[in-house]
């Protein structure tokens, strides 16, 4: 009987649920009724301040965020656009350089085409004058190119005196002056690294000995061999000295001696 009398205690005790959500609202109305305008105020301070502080931070961040994003798009294009511009330049700066280089070739070539006609004039007429008095053919006077495949193997006085003149001047009246072939890749990697600098006319120049107009690059290569211990094309001279040939010319290129010793010579 106990039993039953606390479990219906209990039972009382415990309210139903539509009683609970009633006290709840109860509590709700009650606590409105207390403090309602303290409630409305902190809502309208809050409002106030979400507009006027917290609103305009948010918002001051997001702008930030976004000109960040800008400016760094903006870099990258102008990056972008200024690495365009600087290709551009140096396909320019190469163009004229091949252009400059070609009429300098050009104007090299007439200039050694009138050289060694004067010289056949000088050299013919002087040994036709003294065969004549001599009583000897006159055929027999002009003097005939060295040309050995294989490199000189016999005394420097099997060279014409005349070649190694006209060889040490050539190298005496520019600054950069390299004997070359046009069908050499050791010969065209010379010239495309001396190009990288942009080198005028006037102080560099290129001989390709196998156009030659009397066919003599073979006599023009024995006196490089006897002046530089090589032979083999390119023969690449700076400041009157030589410093060696296609491989020599990239590798300064490449560790910045090339440069220098076209600084040191004067022409950059």
């Amino acid at each position: 009987m106990a039993e039953e009398e606390e479990e219906e205690i209990m039972a009382e005790d415990v309210p139903p649920s539509g009683l609970a959500f009633s006290g709840i609202i109860s509590t709700v109305v009650t606590t409105v009724e207390s403090y309602g305008w303290f409630i409305l105020f902190g809502i309208i301070v809050a409002s106030i301040l979400w507009k006027k502080l917290v609103g305009p931070m948010l918002a001051a961040r997001r702008k930030e965020q976004s000109l960040a994003a800008s400016k760094k798009n903006d870099t990258m294009e102008r990056q972008q656009a200024v690495e365009a511009a600087r290709m551009r330049l140096h396909e320019k700066y190469t163009e004229d350089a091949m252009r400059a280089q070609e009429r300098a070739e050009e104007k090299r070539r007439e200039e050694v085409q009138s050289q060694a006609e004067e010289w056949e004039r000088h050299t013919l007429g002087y040994h036709s004058k003294q065969h004549f008095e001599a009583g000897k053919p006159i055929a027999s006077a002009a003097p005939t190119p060295v040309r050995r495949a294989g490199g000189t193997k016999g005394p420097q006085a099997n060279i014409p005196k005349d070649y190694r003149a006209f060889v040490e001047e050539l190298v005496k009246s520019r600054p950069v002056m390299v004997f070359s072939k046009t069908w050499c890749p050791f010969c065209t990697k010379a010239k495309q690294a001396l190009s990288c600098y942009r080198l005028t006319p006037e102080v560099f120049e290129v001989m390709e000995l196998d156009e030659r107009p009397n066919n003599d690059g073979d006599a023009i290569q024995d006196v490089l061999n006897e002046m530089t211990g090589r032979r083999s094309v390119p023969r690449v001279f700076i400041g009157g000295r030589c410093i060696g040939g296609g491989d020599e010319t990239n590798a300064a290129h490449r560790n910045g001696q090339l440069e220098q010793m076209l600084k040191d010579c004067g022409v950059l």
